[in-house]
């Protein structure tokens, strides 16, 4: 009979700046794999052992080197900058305190075992909050009158495009999946299930036409941009954006008779102009400054477009861009990060 004896090889364990080092069969040692550590009062790494020990808290490896020193995670927390930032941001529509009990209550369901994997930060409410805070940043970085001096035909358009982006990031499902994703992932069988209840049986390429619409219906960027406007701002936000925005449509045909357009209109606007910058790049057409603006055109509309056909002449006017963008972003984000538990 031969017997199979287990090699006992050293790793070294890693937290923060503290190590320790034991022996152990390095077939056991992966990605993911819990394990159970002490600390001491001042955070460092005094112990670790495989299997559930009294007095010892639960971890997990969530890096490996070659030379076998792995990197342990005992919970994700986020860190007191980006605390900082977020207060910074959004003061004085959340306090420190809110925003420290919100985004641990984020944190916390970003699973340890699954750290190691990109898509489980990527995923997360975290990074979600945290990407709209780097477009925020980057905005207020670029609103100056200097960098406006330079790139003059581009300042405008590159804000309002990075705003209205974070429309549908803070909108977008909790469990957002790309399609390949969607179609194999195992908790998502009954959604799959109505969209195979819609398939008519006319041809292979428009059934497949169908489960996408059926998909995007739910993961879209458009169901995205839309759930921000109609689900995370309040009444009072919502009007303020829409009233921001005028559409008239006057047809040729008919004496000129003029005609202002619904909220609807004015939604579907916001959502082409956040995709023609990157899909057609064109862009609204820039307006001035607000510290380039006499003070009595402040707060005025300003039309931006005009769209011409045979029989209708559309004008598309906006007030108090992009602040009101700007305004919108924050408040949005602020309820969105109230409204987690």
């Amino acid at each position: 009979m031969c017997r199979i004896f287990k090699m006992r090889e050293p790793v070294e364990f890693r937290y923060n700046l503290s190590r320790v080092e034991k022996q152990f069969d390095r077939r056991n040692i992966r990605l993911g794999q819990k394990i159970f550590a002490t600390f001491n009062e001042n955070a460092e790494l005094t112990d670790v052992s495989l299997i559930p020990t009294e007095g010892f808290e639960e971890c997990c490896m969530s890096w490996i080197t070659p030379k076998f020193e792995v990197d342990l995670t005992r919970k994700y927390s986020v860190n007191e900058r980006d605390i900082e930032r977020l207060v910074s941001i959004l003061n004085p529509l959340l306090s420190k305190d809110t925003i420290i009990e919100k985004m641990s209550i984020a944190a916390s369901k970003i699973r340890i075992e699954h750290i190691y994997k990109s898509e489980e930060f990527e995923k997360s409410i975290v990074n979600k909050v945290l990407t709209v805070a780097n477009r925020i940043e980057f905005v207020e970085l670029i609103k100056s009158e200097q960098i406006y001096r330079q790139i003059p035909q581009f300042y405008e358009p590159v804000i309002i495009y990075h705003l209205l982006t974070c429309f549908d990031i803070i909108g977008s499902a909790p469990d957002w999946l790309t399609f390949d994703s969607w179609l194999r992932a195992v908790n998502k069988q009954e959604e799959r299930r109505h969209g195979e209840s819609l398939i008519q049986g006319v041809s292979f390429i428009e059934d497949v036409k169908l489960i996408h619409q059926h998909y995007l219906s739910i993961y879209g960027v458009r169901n995205s941009f839309y759930r921000f406007i109609d689900e995370i701002l309040n009444e009072e936000l919502r009007s303020k954006l829409l009233q921001s925005i005028r559409i008239e449509k006057f047809i040729i045909n008919d004496g000129y008779r003029s005609v202002l357009e619904s909220d609807e209109s004015k939604k579907t606007f916001l959502f082409g102009l956040r995709n023609s910058y990157t899909h057609s790049g064109q862009i609204l057409p820039i307006g001035t400054p607000e510290w380039l603006l006499p003070a009595s055109y402040k707060g005025l509309m300003s039309r931006r477009l005009q769209k011409i056909s045979q029989t209708l002449i559309i004008e598309y006017s906006v007030q108090n861009w992009p602040q009101v963008l700007m305004t919108t972003v924050k408040s949005g984000l602020a309820q969105y990060i109230l409204d987690l538990q």
